[in-house]
């Protein structure tokens, strides 16, 4: 994990979770590969966690490191969708690399 933002958020979350911020539900939007969810859920091991990724079950990589840390930490639900303003169908552009 890289030692810049999230490192940053997990100290920050730790200062909370001592001052009793101890949140039931985490949403983390853009999950990517669910590395951030991952890395947060060991200072958050109660909270539930819902992932967004429209990508998650059409970039093979997503969905193998996705399926290996919900077998790992089954408090990470995906959901395989965007998030916004209205209800619709997008068309996503998704480069091989």
């Amino acid at each position: 994990m890289e030692a810049d933002h999230s490192s940053h958020e997990r100290r920050v979350l730790l200062e909370l979770k001592a001052k009793g911020y101890l949140p039931a539900t985490v949403y983390d939007i853009g999950a990517s590969t669910g590395i951030w969810s991952d890395y947060i859920a060991s200072v958050l091991p109660e909270a539930e966690f819902h992932l967004f990724e429209p990508l998650a079950h059409h970039v093979d990589f997503y969905g193998e490191q996705f399926q290996a840390r919900v077998e790992r930490l089954p408090s990470l639900k995906l959901h395989p969708v965007a998030l916004g303003d209205v209800s619709d169908r997008v068309d996503m552009s998704v480069f091989h690399d």
